[in-house]
């Protein structure tokens, strides 16, 4: 008589028993490696992307804090300049309280001077070099040593004549802006323009990098 007990099922053909666990692991880990891959670029895609919304709104608002900082340095230019308009001559003594009256170096803690540049023709050199030498409104002992550079005889100078603060700043003091055409491309396009002007950044005198801005005061 046949025996009705049941052996074990078969695997379904094509497909040995022993290798269908393995199958459907490596199906899993294959599934598995998917999402995760998936996930992962997702979540940089959105990190990405937060990212460069938070680099925009960074940017946006150093680029509007930039902005205002340079048009309060260029409104206080423009103090200075109507500081000449007002008056036929401005002293260095004026110049110097007018700057202390601002409180520049408080208020304008990236602005490293203000000059006032004088246009000075070849003939008066000396005379201008003199004046400037026995000026003790300010400095008890004058400038004794104080002369037009870089060296040289032109037909005409733009020298700096008043700088504030003139400490740190005495490699300024004196200089011919229009003697290298860089610094006088700057002058020219201001006194052509009547508006401020600025240079590319470049190496002070101060040994300092940073960017000039110049603007014309014009001869009544």
């Amino acid at each position: 008589m046949p025996s009705t007990l049941s052996g074990p099922e078969q695997a379904p053909q094509g497909l040995p028993s022993s290798r269908l666990p393995l199958a459907l692991a490596a199906a899993l880990l294959v599934v598995g490696t998917v999402i995760s891959l998936w996930a992962w670029q997702a979540s940089a895609t959105f990190l990405a992307r937060q990212a460069d919304d938070e680099f925009e709104r960074y940017s946006e608002l150093s680029f509007n804090n930039i902005s205002q900082r340079v048009q309060h340095q260029l409104d206080l230019l423009a103090g200075f300049q109507a500081l000449f308009r007002a008056s036929a001559t401005v002293s260095r003594e004026e110049f110097h309280s007018f700057y202390n009256d601002q409180r520049v170096q408080v208020r304008f803690p990236g602005l490293l001077a203000v000059q006032y540049a004088r246009q000075v023709d070849g003939a008066e050199r000396p005379a201008f070099e003199a004046a400037v030498r026995a000026d003790r409104s300010i400095a008890p002992a004058g400038y004794p040593d104080f002369r037009i550079h870089p060296p040289g005889e032109r037909e005409r100078y733009l020298v700096v004549t008043y700088n504030e603060p003139m400490r740190g700043n005495e490699p300024a003091f004196g200089h011919d802006n229009i003697a290298d055409a860089l610094r006088r491309e700057v002058v020219e396009r201001a006194r052509d323009s009547g508006q401020p002007q600025a240079s590319a950044p470049i190496q002070l005198l101060q040994k300092n990098a940073g960017v000039l801005v110049r603007l014309p005061i014009y001869r009544r």
